[in-house]
């Protein structure tokens, strides 16, 4: 038997709308946690630095992980040709650092984002749909109420590790950790000079990496691009965050460079020959002969950031 030419239509306009629709249980970002752009320090900013030619874009403000924090982590979906492929258009996750600014904690290419909540655990569950099908994102302990939590917890006990490495072409690797944080120094072996300074921040365990420089036609204030190169059987570079000019004093004006200690840089430097660090026309040569424990003393003061 024929359907009739209306009844026909209703059902493939059914078939059609239960192909876009997400399965039962799951929805997508709501329409009242979407936000303005401007509702959301700092998004701007971010935007403007890491997606080129002002594409257009969509902001959601949702608390994805622990309802109690009262932080919402930022869903961004980029609508625009540049940033889609086959699988969709670009996506992502946003958290807020301790510091205000913004991370991604997850980017991807999909046709939507819906989100399932956990009746048992109350943590919402992101899921990323393309024509390839259905992927969970796995933002668990990346999300902003890790941060929170921690923070809740009070201080841990720090080590007191402290550790000097044998001085080498005139320098050398100290690294120490006390109750207020860790550091790790290359320096002039009569320890009178640093040429540059590691400190891992005692609330997220970010790494500020600080070393003298000429500042050319920069001034105080003003960031600047860095390029790190670390030399083992083959050489790898690095471009971390854009580093900030900071006056020291008497000692002239220094480079303070932040980023994350999960990058690899650190890991690098611990399994290099030799290491070299440029920024507005000064490169610095460091033999990395005891950095690894150096590093290691550092590092032992500072909480782990995964679990962030």
């Amino acid at each position: 038997m024929l359907f009739p030419h209306t009844h026909l239509l209703r059902l493939l306009s059914l078939a059609f709308l239960a192909f876009l629709l997400p399965a039962a249980g799951y929805t997508a970002p709501p329409e009242a946690n979407k936000v303005r752009v401007d509702a959301v320090t700092g998004l701007r900013a971010y935007m403007q630095k890491n997606f080129m030619f002002n594409p257009t874009y969509h902001v959601w403000a949702v608390d994805l992980d622990l309802p109690e924090d009262q932080i919402d982590e930022v869903i961004i979906h980029v609508e625009d040709p540049g940033y889609c492929g086959s699988n969709g258009c670009q996506w992502a996750i946003l958290r807020r650092e301790p510091d205000g600014s913004l991370k991604e904690i997850d980017g991807f290419l999909a046709d939507d984002v819906t989100l399932k909540r956990d009746p048992r655990s109350n943590v919402i569950q992101a899921i990323a749909s393309s024509r390839r099908g259905d992927s969970k994102l796995e933002i668990a302990n990346k999300t902003s109420g890790q941060v929170q939590l921690a923070r809740q917890k009070g201080p841990t006990k720090r080590s007191t590790r402290q550790f000097s490495a044998p001085c080498r072409n005139g320098f050398l690797w100290t690294g120490g950790a006390s109750d207020k944080g860790g550091v790790a120094r290359y320096e002039t072996c009569k320890q009178d000079e640093v040429l540059v300074q590691f400190s891992c921040q005692s609330d997220t365990g970010s790494i500020a990496m600080t070393f003298a420089i000429s500042p050319g036609s920069y001034k105080i204030g003003d960031t600047m691009p860095a390029l790190f190169s670390v030399i083992r059987k083959k050489q790898t570079t690095f471009f971390p965050n854009p580093g900030m000019l900071k006056s020291s004093g008497t000692k002239g004006p220094v480079l303070s460079v932040r980023f994350d200690r999960y990058d690899g840089l650190l890991d690098a430097l611990k399994q290099g020959d030799r290491a070299m660090f440029n920024a507005s026309g000064t490169r610095l040569d460091l033999h990395l002969k005891g950095s690894s424990k150096a590093l290691a003393a550092m590092l032992s003061a500072c909480p782990d950031g995964r679990h962030y």
